[in-house]
């Protein structure tokens, strides 16, 4: 029971001391932490999905033939008249796909 006591002391020490440093509850800490972590992986899935559709938009358009992601960050894309794919980073896929169109334009 003493034992018991003991904890409950330190667990409304420790509370008051996040309340008093941080002007919150342990459980809106939470909250907003929780509600943090959401919004990145959302913005990551829209990261992602723009990367995709520009991908998905370039093979529809005969820019490239396939490609798939890689475990590291990175993409490879298999383009017509190539024996191996190309490798491309996750940041770069768009500025890639864009270039790829302007040489499109260019040799057609």
């Amino acid at each position: 029971m003493r034992h018991s006591g003991q904890e409950d002391h330190q667990t409304r020490v420790l509370r008051q001391e996040l309340i008093d440093g941080y002007g919150l509850l342990p459980q809106q800490i939470l909250r907003e932490a929780i509600a943090d972590y959401h919004a990145k992986i959302k913005s990551q899935e829209k990261e992602q999905s723009q990367e995709v559709l520009a991908l998905t938009t370039a093979r529809e358009a005969g820019l490239i033939i396939d490609y798939y992601e890689l475990e590291n960050g990175w993409l490879q894309v298999f383009i017509a008249g190539e024996d191996k794919p190309v490798s491309i980073s996750k940041s770069n896929v768009i500025s890639w796909v864009q270039e790829q169109e302007k040489l499109n334009c260019v040799t057609t």
